[in-house]
């Protein structure tokens, strides 16, 4: 079997600008919804309850895997650290596949956008097509399952 797309994680508090977005992630959308202001209030009254997901990168930063909005509103909050949970995988694919996870329980994806993401992940064009038009709970385990055959 191979691992290569199995991750560790462990939580601490990091400084916000020792984070940076990940490429691609749409991030640099100023916030504006509602959805934006009333996290803003609530990370304003309770902290930020959920930590972010991150991975180290090679130049000393940690990428944003998933909790982008979060990462905004403590920026515009002015907060000093954010609480995190910091992943380390053995490759590109395995923090690939971790986002992949992350963002597709946050949001239900359109067959297009899972699609799309898949292929990203380096799926064949017929193994994408067959994940999008699975259910979200059999998704993950079909994800996995493609990678580590690799």
């Amino acid at each position: 079997m191979n691992h290569s797309a199995q991750l560790a994680c462990e939580y601490c508090e990091i400084p916000l600008d020792h984070l940076q977005t990940c490429p691609g992630s749409g991030s640099s959308i100023a916030a504006s919804s509602p959805a934006d202001a009333s996290l803003l209030a609530s990370i304003r009254k309770f902290g930020v309850l959920c930590p972010l997901a991150v991975a180290p990168e090679k130049d000393g930063h940690d990428v944003i895997l998933n909790g982008n909005r979060r990462w905004r509103c403590a920026r515009q909050l002015d907060l000093p650290t954010i609480p995190c949970m910091v992943a380390t995988a053995a490759d590109d694919r395995g923090y690939a596949a971790h986002r992949f996870m992350l963002n597709t329980m946050v949001k239900p994806w359109t067959q297009a956008e899972r699609k799309k993401a898949l292929k990203r992940l380096g799926l064949t064009p017929t193994e994408a097509t067959v994940g999008a038009r699975l259910p979200s709970v059999e998704l993950s385990a079909y994800v996995w399952s493609r990678i580590q055959v690799r």
